[in-house]
């Protein structure tokens, strides 16, 4: 048993304000979401199958019929389910709630049963969005185990002979796992397996649960059993280091692998070539999306399998790779004699689905000659290709070291014109001159493609190269040295040197967006693995039984180290890819180019990042017309760069800041949203990290508590270590990776980016925060143009179907988009300003209010005046100057204006209120006036906006939120030198809170009674007079 899930501290929840705590400290929402764990708990319990549901009063197969019905209707909703008056549920059962009406309550038949499968999801989607479940492990794992029992369960109708045949139902559970425990004396016994006969006769039996609530309950199960889900501590993939004095104790949910085989074989007979499939029971979309979903559930499940692992181990880790024994000896003939055949694909593919990762060195030492040779036996298949691939990415972590990767990567290397499509060669003019047609290449029946996992041709090859990316990354570094490089690594440079052309970004074709996805994965892999060499040497030097269990588990991890010279090389070949692939014509290419830069920037951004930031500048000059399309790329270049350059180094950001503030203004262009919206993005994100105005020594620090010792200091947050960066740089500051940087040519990206002068950090702060503080106020002119370009906003039609009033409704997701960047760029920015640049900020939204009034632009125009008034924390006190200043502007005769303006103004005026904090109370009012005169008028549009109004009126005085000034960035220091760029810490750093007080509580009684409970009152006496006018009329 474990303790109440509220017992545990969670840094979300612990850092809540103090309306939001009970007398013990222990925040409200944290007890509601252990109190509707319980009544999950209850629900599942209640979701039972019995006999007497499968055969009514007249004999008829219930589970039939509403299969049938399902499939008549051909709905593709979820909420499909026949919910009839009379399916054993009372109407006070159907709308349960946690409150008041004890749950519990056993189902009576199958439509009630699949009316509490929708529950369950509902329950669990909602406590999914409370930041904390309050269902523990061995919870979970029991839920697993109750949800496997139901959708694996199968029944047969009986008749019985006689004079009066009745018809009777009987049903198989499965005996599906099980959880074992560290203190259980031996582990469970397995179930004897059918014979063939009697096999061949329990496949033919129908799944008990109809396909809606299968489709649901699996839909569960794949979120509970994901990779990275709840459960993985108790894996077949967990970690067993050694332990301290006193060890906790720890259990394994096993899952029986059988059992789900052969859930597989009922969903799609035709995995067998010699069977056929079942007839319709439901809609192609949904037993397509059951297909799917059994086949991801299988995928996941696979890392619970029974292994052999022990809960009680504590000097060796043991596993004796059963389960993964049993499966191949299943497949093994197959996959190894009948190639090219129907049985090669479908065993291949039950290996893929079913083996677990979690394997001994000693079995995938014996299994990798074996599954080569049948990879090579089938020549130009895909789809084959593929399943081997992933097979061979499971077995890479767990191969020893001294594994050889030569032949996989050379064969790997030899298909990549073919996977690639990377065209070799070329035709002759010559028509004498024989020229060879392309072998064909063989590909496995569409239907079957469903189980290998992939949801479309897309995703498909998505993952494909991502699997290549993976294999040849895990070889940098292994075999024979040629010239100080290691023979892998040799081999992927002269393959990057022989794709390097087709990166040109006028060098279109089939080629040009796999090879911009190759880019991606590989920068990936690459950094993934320098990033976990760091992680494990920090583990090492603080946590060194941890980093042994590690090693044994996955003996890579002990070599993940690439030689720093090694490094360099690949640098040098990958970067001139990645400045290319950001300005491909192929705006995926471009994206995927964008990600492989940031990558290898984290892997030393000291000399990427400088060269990257002064190419994208380039692009944004004034003179460079040849360049101007690239600007959209390059302002997000520049926002990717920030946080590495600043994080490692904030001399290279610092020392071009007044240049790139100047030069992306005009990004700003109200003829080209796009490029203003990756502008906006670019300030969002450069405010977030560097404060605006101000003097370095007013700005706001982070405050080291070095007296306390790292667990102490956590709030809910676990820490591990210290000094990981100090981990990550530590190849690119060798002095080998060094030596090998300075024999690169001039040209090379890596040597153009170093900084070979000694610069003032102090002046350059100076300067950055001067620059900073002149730029806000171009910065709000430019805002204030493009609010003035503004045409009349997007909306979506009120028709049924939803498509937009004017152009399209993508029209309509790109106005929302800029929308929303525009207000999360405002308020980051006035958050960032000092007092004094704030002060000048305000005037300068309050001239811009009171000289111009733009009814089309009052969306945006509200968000404007949401950052200008949200508070500020100053001498304790939440106050907020900009609503100081814009109330009179707004209120200003406002009963002389016409509609339009008035509108305007109270949609500002909306925004205002919205985060100003118990600044409020000073202005009520005005604002009860405005309100007011806005429901008291006749004309529509005036009167809907007054009640937005009193909405965000009402959310200010009675919700609790977090104050805008917590967005100030916050500065480190390492031996007296500032840090930008490091990341938000809980403790020493509390959350600021707008907490709602007795006169917000007085203000908002007194709006809604005046402006709601009196006009209820009044609507009797309204209708009677309306009722007597007509009569006299």
């Amino acid at each position: 048993e474990e303790d109440p899930s509220w017992k545990h501290p969670h840094a979300f929840h612990l850092n809540l304000p103090p309306n939001h705590l009970d007398e013990d400290g222990i925040p409200y929402i944290t007890k509601y979401a252990h109190k509707k764990s319980r009544y999950i708990l209850k629900l599942v319990e209640s979701m039972v199958l019995t006999e007497a549901m499968f055969v009514n009063e007249e004999g008829d197969d219930v589970a039939a019929e509403i299969e049938a019905n399902a499939l008549i209707n051909q709905d593709d909703d979820d909420d499909d389910v026949d919910m009839a008056a009379d399916d054993g549920m009372d109407k006070a059962e159907e709308e349960v709630e946690l409150e008041g009406v004890p749950v519990g309550a056993k189902p009576k038949n199958l439509g009630g049963l699949l009316r509490l499968c929708s529950r369950l999801q509902s329950q669990i989607s909602s406590l999914e969005g409370l930041k904390h479940s309050g269902l523990s492990r061995v919870e979970l794992a029991c839920i697993v185990l109750h949800i496997l029992k139901l959708v694996t369960a199968t029944y047969s109708i009986e008749t019985t002979e006689g004079e009066q045949s009745k018809r009777s139902a009987t049903l198989y559970f499965e005996d599906v796992g099980y959880i074992y425990s560290s203190n259980d004396t031996e582990k469970p016994s397995a179930t004897i397996e059918p014979d063939s006969d009697s096999l061949e006769k329990a496949l033919k039996r129908k799944f008990a649960l109809p396909s809606p609530g299968r489709k649901i309950l699996l839909s569960l199960l794949v979120n509970i059993l994901s990779n990275k889900g709840p459960l993985r501590s108790v894996s077949n993939a967990a970690v067993f280091a050694k332990p301290a004095e006193k060890e906790d104790p720890r259990f394994l949910l096993i899952i029986q692998w059988r059992v789900l085989l052969r859930m597989l074989l009922r969903t799609a007979p035709y995995l067998d070539e010699y069977k056929v499939g079942n007839h319709p029971t439901a809609s192609n979309l949904r037993e397509n999306r059951v297909v799917r979903q059994t086949v991801q559930m299988i995928r996941d499940a696979r890392h619970f399998f029974d292994q052999g692992l022990c809960p009680r181990t504590i000097d060796k880790q043991v596993c004796d790779d059963k389960s993964a024994r049993e499966i191949w000896e299943m497949v093994k003939t197959d996959v190894l004699f009948h190639s090219h055949t129907n049985a090669c694909y479908r065993s291949l593919v039950m290996l893929y689905l079913f083996h677990p990762s979690r394997c001994t060195s000693q079995f995938y030492t014996e299994m990798m000659p074996v599954w080569f040779d049948a990879w090579t036996n089938i020549d130009r298949c895909p789809e084959i290709d593929f399943l081997w691939l992933a097979l061979f990415a499971r077995a890479r972590k767990h191969l020893p070291t001294t594994f050889d990767w030569g032949p996989v990567r050379r064969r790997l290397l030899t298909n990549s014109q073919y996977w690639l499509q990377v065209p070799i060669g070329g035709g002759s003019l010559d028509k004498s001159f024989p020229n060879a047609a392309n072998p064909r290449s063989r590909s496995c029946p569409t239907r079957l493609k469903v189980f290998a996992g992939a949801s479309s041709s897309y995703e498909e090859g998505i993952d494909f190269v991502a699997k290549v990316a993976k294999l040849l990354v895990i070889g940098l570094g292994t075999g024979a040295t040629i010239d100080g490089v290691s023979e892998g690594t040799k081999d992927v440079l002269r393959f990057v040197n022989f794709v390097t052309p087709y990166f040109n970004p006028s060098n279109l074709g089939a080629w040009t967006f796999t090879l911009g996805a190759f880019l991606h994965y590989f920068s990936y892999e690459v950094s993934c693995r320098i990033g976990v060499s760091g992680s494990m040497n920090s583990i090492r030097e603080n946590h060194p039984e941890l980093a042994t269990a590690l090693c044994e588990v996955e003996p890579s991890l002990s070599v993940a180290d690439i030689p720093p010279h090694e490094i360099a090389l690949l640098m040098d070949a990958l970067l001139p890819l990645c400045q290319q692939s950001l300005y491909s014509k192929n705006a995926h290419v471009g994206r995927a180019g964008e990600a492989a830069m940031v990558y290898l920037a984290q892997i030393d951004p000291y000399r990427v990042t400088p060269v990257f930031i002064d190419f994208a500048m380039r692009a944004l000059g004034v003179s460079a017309v040849n360049l101007a399309h690239q600007a959209p790329a390059a302002l997000s270049a520049l926002t990717r760069l920030l946080q590495p350059s600043l994080r490692r180094d904030p001399t290279i950001l610092l020392v071009r800041l007044p240049n790139l503030l100047r030069l992306t203004l005009a990004g700003i262009d109200s003829n080209d949203q796009n490029k203003t919206i990756r502008t906006l993005i670019l300030y969002r994100s450069l405010t977030s990290w560097i404060p605006v105005g101000g003097a370095p020594k007013d700005w706001k620090y982070f405050i080291e508590d070095s007296n306390k010792k790292v667990g102490e200091i956590s709030n809910g947050t676990k820490v591990t270590g210290n000094d990981l960066h100090g981990h990550l740089y530590k190849p690119t500051q060798s002095q080998s990776y060094l030596d090998w940087v300075e024999k690169l040519p001039e040209s090379s990206l890596l040597k153009q980016g170093s900084l070979r002068q000694d610069l003032d950090f102090d002046l350059l702060v100076d300067e950055a925060s001067s620059a900073l503080s002149d730029w806000v106020l171009e910065f709000l002119d430019r805002i204030y143009d493009t609010l003035r370009a503004t045409g009349e906003r997007e909306k979506v039609g009120s028709n049924a179907s939803g498509v937009a009033v004017r152009h399209s409704s993508a029209d309509v997701q790109v106005a929302r988009n800029f929308s929303r960047v525009l207000k999360e760029c405002l308020v980051q920015t006035f958050a960032s300003m000092d007092d004094e640049v704030h002060k000048l900020a305000v005037k300068s939204v309050a001239r811009f209010l009171s000289e111009e009034t733009l009814p089309n632009a009052a969306k945006d125009s509200s968000f404007l005046c949401l950052a200008a008034c949200s508070a500020r924390i100053k001498g304790g006190k939440a106050v907020s100057p900009g609503l100081n200043a814009l109330v009179p502007i707004l209120m200003d005769e406002l009963e002389h204006n016409s509609n339009k303006t008035v509108v305007y103004r109270l949609r500002c005026l909306s925004g205002a209120v919205r985060s100003c904090g118990l600044a409020i109370l000073e202005h009520k009012d005005s604002i009860k006036k405005a309100i007011d005169f806005a429901l008291s008028s006749k004309d529509k549009h005036v009167y809907k906006t007054g009640c937005k109004l009193l909405r965000h009126t009402l959310s200010t005085l009675c919700e609790s939120y977090s104050l805008a000034s917590g967005l100030v960035p916050r500065i480190g220091k390492d031996e007296n030198k500032l840090v930008f760029g490091k990341s938000a810490q809980l403790h020493s750093d509390p959350i600021e809170w707008h907490v709602p007080d007795a006169s917000c509580i007085q203000f908002a009684y007194e709006l809604l009674n005046e402006n709601v409970l009196e006009r209820i009152q009044n609507l009797p006496v309204a209708n009677a007079m309306t009722e007597e006018n007509a009569a006299g009329s």
